[in-house]
């Protein structure tokens, strides 16, 4: 029978597969995901398994929790290869308006008028008195 501190660690886990999951299948999807609340979660549910860590520092750690362990290490990467990919997306979209941009800007639209401008004579100064 697993220790209270044991029993809290696979709480833990538990509940940290389930967000990790949920994220990854919204990142995946490319559904509009609460992503500052999942990471929130995320970070809280993380600092919860390291104290559960420490509070069975010193007990025997058996073999099913190394394959949880395990699995959970699987998860967060494939959480993480979903986000890379997600701020890739947003990389390329966001250099794609700043070129755009910086295209519109540079079309000649502007340049026509400033060129005009220069090239009419200068009004003549008045005279000082």
């Amino acid at each position: 029978m697993p220790s209270e501190a044991g029993r809290a660690m696979w709480t833990v886990l538990d509940h940290l597969e389930q967000v990790l999951d949920h994220e990854t299948t919204e990142l995946m999807a490319l559904r509009n995901a609460d992503l500052n609340r999942l990471n929130e979660t995320k970070s809280r549910l993380l600092l919860d398994a390291s104290r559960a860590v420490r509070a069975i520092s010193n007990e025997t750690v058996d073999g099913p929790l190394l394959a949880r362990l395990s699995t959970l290490r699987l998860k967060l990467e494939h959480n993480r290869l979903a986000i890379a990919m997600h701020l890739d997306a947003v990389r390329e979209i966001a250099a794609a308006m700043a070129t755009t941009l910086m295209d519109a800007d540079s079309d000649g639209t502007y340049s026509a008028t400033v060129t005009s401008q220069l090239a009419a004579p200068m009004p003549a100064k008045a005279p000082a008195i």
